[in-house]
């Protein structure tokens, strides 16, 4: 596998990452040009099947804290959502913080991340401007 292009490879890691956290992460350890390759946009947007796995782990190591940031910064929508979601139960949920996690996944035109972005401006904020959240939408 050293002979492929990049592409290609980028190709066969997203759908590693689609697949399974675990064969991700062993994959990244194989060799430096693997571990480049792993940190791609397209491989941290392809990461979804894993997601509540890797929130709810109770053995974070450095190395998942870091994947877990870096997967937010890249605008993972399902990382992003859960994320927000677990900070949704506290019994004072900081609305400012749920915001500010989303934005990442926004701008990265999820869909489902808009949606959701919607439903908690319209829990968060009194609805005197029905308008603008539309046009979030």
């Amino acid at each position: 596998m050293d002979s492929l292009s990049d592409d290609l490879l980028i190709n066969i890691v997203v759908r590693v990452a689609t697949h399974s956290m675990h064969d991700l992460f062993y994959f990244q350890r194989t060799n430096k040009r693997y571990a480049v390759i792993c940190r791609e946009v397209e491989v941290s947007r392809a990461f979804g099947n894993d997601c509540i796995a890797l929130l709810t782990d109770l053995c974070l190591t450095h190395e998942k804290l870091d994947f877990m940031n870096h997967l937010w910064a890249h605008g993972n929508h399902m990382i992003c959502i859960l994320w927000c979601s677990q900070k949704l139960l506290h019994p004072k949920p900081r609305f400012d913080v749920i915001n500010d996690l989303l934005t990442n996944d926004v701008a990265a035109h999820s869909l489902s991340a808009k949606y959701f972005h919607v439903l908690v401006k319209a829990t968060a904020y009194p609805l005197d401007n029905e308008v603008q959240l539309l046009d979030d939408f």
